[in-house]
């Protein structure tokens, strides 16, 4: 199912406690998901604002696996690559600034992560599962 979810505050918290209390998904993988949603949907609040049009979030739970694809209207983006030429994405916690935690936290969160940008759309797509 696909939701959208508009960047404010008040629908971020709306949909991440429809993740927390509607999703029938196993504990630790539900909090899993939700910790993910929040870095990403936080990140896409602050640095995304100039484009108003809602995020796209579709989510198939399929026995084990959560697959999900997020979708984000702005420039391009590949935020695995921005964080990895700043190597945050190393395992090296003590060399993190303020803002990088986050994103370590994800990448430690998800598997099989992948980034398209979609251009006749102007959108980020990143798909991946927990």
């Amino acid at each position: 199912m696909i939701y959208k979810v508009s960047k404010t505050k008040l629908d971020v918290i709306r949909f991440l406690n429809f993740v927390e209390n509607s999703l029938d998904i196993e504990v630790t993988k539900k909090g899993n998901l939700k910790l993910v949603l929040e870095e990403l949907l936080t990140n896409s609040i602050n640095h995304t604002s100039n484009n108003i049009k809602p995020l796209e979030i579709e989510i198939d739970v399929h026995n084990d696996s959560i697959n999900i694809e997020y979708h984000e209207y702005s420039d391009l983006f590949n935020i695995y690559d921005y964080y990895n030429e700043k190597d945050i994405m190393e395992d090296n916690i003590n060399k993190m600034e303020e803002g990088g935690l986050g994103i370590f936290l994800i990448f430690n969160l998800i598997k099989n992560y992948q980034f398209i940008y979609d251009k006749k759309h102007l959108k980020n797509i990143m798909k991946f599962n927990i």
